[in-house]
């Protein structure tokens, strides 16, 4: 069976109707589904794709806040640490005298007398300078050692250097002679030499 042009126009015209308006209707289709539902199918696996993204992104802002908590708690912790070893680890001037020698002794007498090693001398020795790195910072920190001649039994002296390592963290021990006396085996003169960190701005 083959359509001709003569054979549409004999058709009746409700027939003729139907089939133009049946035509009309299947053209209507293929044209909302060619120019909207295919566009709209390709928009959409791009947006979810998109949305995959962000989803992805959103996982990752939230862990990075969640670490940033962490974080910052840490570097409060840290900040806290740090400024307890510089308040109580570096040798700072005595406030009366102005003098890093009495600065030292007061902060070592008490030691000394906690162990039983007689502290009778204490003298300051010339400070060490630090390398400046480049550029030069506005702060600038040096060594300054100190000697405490005294005396005690060898286990006074040794306690002597531990008590000041455990409350003065930031404190070296440099140089340590011990001097027997014939007189009183027991008790041995020692001169213990001990670094400290200090401002540079409070050198002479």
């Amino acid at each position: 069976m083959s359509l001709s042009v003569e054979s549409i126009k004999s058709l009746p015209k409700p027939t003729l109707y139907s089939l133009v308006s049946t035509v009309v209707t299947l053209a209507g289709c293929i044209a909302i589904i060619v120019l909207l539902i295919l566009p709209l199918r390709e928009s959409n696996t791009t947006v979810r794709k998109e949305v995959a993204e962000l989803q992805k992104t959103l996982s990752v802002m939230k862990a990075d806040l969640m670490k940033a908590d962490e974080e910052a708690e840490k570097t409060a912790e840290l900040t806290a640490s740090l400024d307890y070893f510089v308040n109580t680890g570096m040798l700072k001037p005595d406030p009366i005298s102005r003098s890093l020698r009495m600065g030292a002794k007061s902060l070592m007498m008490p030691l000394a007398e906690k162990v039983g090693f007689k502290l009778e001398n204490v003298k300051e020795l010339p400070s060490v300078l630090l390398r400046l790195p480049s550029p030069i910072p506005n702060q600038i920190y040096a060594r300054q050692p100190v000697e405490f001649i005294g005396r005690g039994s060898f286990n006074q002296i040794m306690q002597f250097i531990q008590e000041t390592e455990t409350t003065y963290p930031l404190t070296i021990l440099s140089g340590l002679v011990i001097v027997t006396q014939y007189q009183s085996p027991e008790i041995h003169k020692a001169v213990v030499t001990l670094e400290w960190p200090i401002k540079h701005e409070w050198l002479k």
